[in-house]
């Protein structure tokens, strides 16, 4: 099940453009993190990570690329480089190239390591970014905010299974970009449903989000800028 998004690309070009523009005369320097889960995590493999160095090179600024593997090496990146601002495609510090996860124990995600030093950075803070990976979370947040949702249930292969209205809907809890979902996310009895969560907790280790199936059109909105300086680019998914 391959998906695309279709974006109004202008409208986004223009928009960076603008954001760009903002820290042109006290953000000269820009320090790019990533590292083997920069594809899952942020804005793609190296190669598009060299793209967006080319480009920022290209428009008057500098960059340099901090490829890391570990903390250690995270903490010596943001020790040996000269920068003014971070942009950084890791959550938190990852081997796994193809999934977000919560990361590991209590170790800090790399915003709250921003904030803690007073490095300036692109991006939300940890706490938002925590927010949206955990899907239960996200429903939580948006339920609160008198937000209609539909049912959901984070399950693992130990929970008794709760009742149920078939057809549902079972994806990874912690992922993004369609990661763990094909056919045989919807399912339709019991019996399905254990294992399909039992092939998420084998697949990703992590708890099965299973929730209400809700047929129809499926849109993905991609948010640029803060405060007054916003725009909203919605995207049709297409399967």
């Amino acid at each position: 099940m391959n998906r695309s998004k279709h974006w109004p690309p202008m409208n986004g070009i223009r928009i960076c453009l603008k954001l760009f523009e903002r820290i042109r005369n006290f953000m000269k320097k820009i320090l790019l993190i990533t590292g083997p889960a920069g594809d899952a995590q942020g804005w793609g493999d190296i190669k598009v990570t060299q793209s967006i160095k080319k480009a920022i090179d290209d428009s008057g600024k500098s960059a340099q690329i901090a490829f890391v593997n570990t903390m250690d090496d995270f903490f010596l990146a943001l020790e040996k480089n000269s920068f003014d601002i971070v942009w950084s495609a890791l959550y938190h510090i990852s081997d796994k190239s193809e999934t977000i996860g919560m990361g590991d124990g209590d170790e800090k995600w790399l915003a709250d390591i921003f904030d803690d030093k007073g490095i300036p950075y692109i991006g939300p803070d940890a706490k938002t970014m925590k927010n949206l990976i955990h899907k239960t979370t996200t429903h939580n947040i948006l339920k609160k905010k008198g937000l209609s949702i539909p049912y959901h249930y984070q399950l693992g292969t130990s929970d008794m299974l709760p009742d149920i209205v078939y057809p549902a809907f079972v994806k990874p809890s912690y992922e993004s970009r369609s990661v763990g979902i094909n056919d045989d996310s919807v399912v339709n009895s019991s019996e399905d449903l254990k294992k399909r969560i039992a092939y998420i907790e084998n697949t990703f280790e992590q708890p099965a989000l299973v929730e209400e199936y809700l047929p129809g059109d499926e849109y993905t909105v991609l948010m640029l800028g803060n405060g007054v300086h916003q725009t909203f680019l919605p995207g049709k998914v297409v399967v």
